[in-house]
Formats: structure tokens, C-alpha cells, sequence
């Protein structure tokens, strides 16, 4: 399992029992709400060799980087699971995601349930995404 997500939420989820999902975790925080060009590199790569991605969105309205890796993970990454933490209206704009999780708080409460849906094999398949 690859979790990519902001900074500021690092602390919370280093908390959370993601740490505990799957045979191996690996966690990639890029700094401020948009990665860089550099960050944005090396999420790609780590999404190559994952066979479970989770992105963590956050304020990605106004976040035009976040959004365009989040799609671009989308087109290579069939195991791509988007958590929309905050503003879950956000989520139609990744229709390629295998599965999408909405919150209204990137909160650990928030984090744990999501934990359980993706644990208990509750992530819904997005309807609209074209493998479905």
C-alpha cells in the first residue's frame, strides 16, 4: 500500500491505522497543497510499483496540481483509491479512480472510518470510471 497526501496531514495519518493496511506501507507527504514538479516525479514512480494506491485530497479546489496528478494516477494506476477529505464535491473530478472515499474532515475520526470502508472491502467501485 502507497499513501500520498499533503504535509499538513502527515501527522494524522501517521496515527491512524493505515499503518497497519497491507503486507508493506509506504507514505509520501509533498509539501504545501500542490506537489512540485519534483514531488510530482517521484509519486509517479512509487504509484509504478504499488498495488494499492490511496491519495489523500485536500482543498484540491484550489489546488489545480493536486488535481491534475490525481488524474494522471488515475490513467496508470487501476488500484487508485481517492480520499476526498474536506470538500467531498470534489470527488466527480476523478472519475478514473478506482474508488472514491468522501469526508467533510480530514480529521482522524474521518481517516479511521475511511481505514475501515477500504479494510472491510467497502470502497465503492466510481461508477463513472471507464473500467466499470
Amino acid at each position: 500500500m502507497t499513501l500520498i497526501a499533503p504535509q499538513l496531514l502527515k501527522e494524522t495519518i501517521s496515527t491512524s491505522s493505515f499503518a497497519h493496511l497491507g503486507k508493506s506501507q509506504e507514505y509520501f507527504f509533498f509539501t504545501g497543497l500542490n506537489p512540485n514538479e519534483q514531488e510530482s516525479r517521484e509519486i509517479k514512480a512509487l504509484s509504478e510499483q504499488a498495488d494499492l494506491l490511496i491519495f489523500c485530497a485536500y482543498n484540491d479546489e484550489t489546488s489545480p496540481a493536486q488535481q491534475t496528478l490525481i488524474q494522471e494516477l488515475s490513467k496508470k494506476n487501476k488500484n487508485l483509491i481517492v480520499l476526498s477529505l474536506r470538500n467531498p464535491s470534489n470527488a466527480a473530478k476523478y472519475e478514473g479512480a478506482a474508488s472514491l472515499i468522501n469526508t467533510f474532515s480530514p480529521t482522524l475520526p474521518s481517516i479511521e472510518a475511511s481505514y475501515k470502508v477500504i479494510l472491510n472491502g467497502g470502497a465503492l467501485i466510481n461508477p463513472s470510471s471507464p473500467e466499470n
